[in-house]
């Protein structure tokens, strides 16, 4: 996930100075606050995406999904009315980060309202029982996959130098025809 993210954590400060370029803004200076702002509600939107997923594929009660999608609508609601609140202000040439408590008070709700659904997905995705039986079958076929690739891979490097020793070995050996003598 973090290269995932690194990758597309420049993308929000990116669009805005695209389209500051495209219809004539000469630029946009935002503080520091707001650029903080915009990344996390990136990073925050990456992190319930890969929860969602991991929900979606290890989550088989019913009730547990139910009760997570409305922890994660609840979240992305709030973080759209950040969206908003921020969007507005570019549009107005309003600095959201400095002073503006309506955005300060959106930006710290989203942001719980997002712990409280990662710190559901993460119960509900995360085993009890620590020896848990699945667990421990999954890390004996990680083990057995990577030792089969080692032993794979050894043998590989054994046959390349047993092919390359009986190539140099034939080529030492090798009789000419009889028009090569000269």
């Amino acid at each position: 996930m973090e290269k995932t993210f690194r990758v597309r954590l420049g993308l929000p400060l990116f669009s805005l100075f695209i389209i500051s370029t495209l219809f004539g803004c000469t630029s946009i200076e935002l503080s520091e606050k707001t650029n903080k702002a915009i990344i996390t509600i990136k990073k925050s939107q990456e992190e319930s995406i890969e929860m969602v997923r991991n929900i979606k594929k290890i989550v088989k009660n019913p009730n547990d999904i139910q009760k997570a999608r409305d922890k994660y609508v609840t979240a992305r609601s709030q973080y759209d009315s950040c969206i908003t609140f921020l969007t507005i202000g570019i549009i107005n040439g309003k600095d959201l980060g400095k002073n503006n408590k309506e955005f300060k008070s959106c930006t710290k709700k989203a942001d719980k309202d997002t712990k409280d659904f990662l710190r559901y997905g993460k119960r509900i995705t995360t085993p009890h029982n620590l020896f848990a039986v699945p667990m421990i079958f999954d890390f004996i076929g990680i083990l057995s996959k990577k030792g089969i690739a080692i032993w794979k891979a050894n043998k590989e490097e054994e046959m390349k130098k047993r092919n390359l020793l009986a190539s140099h070995l034939s080529q030492q050996l090798d009789w000419p025809e009889w028009e090569q003598i000269r």
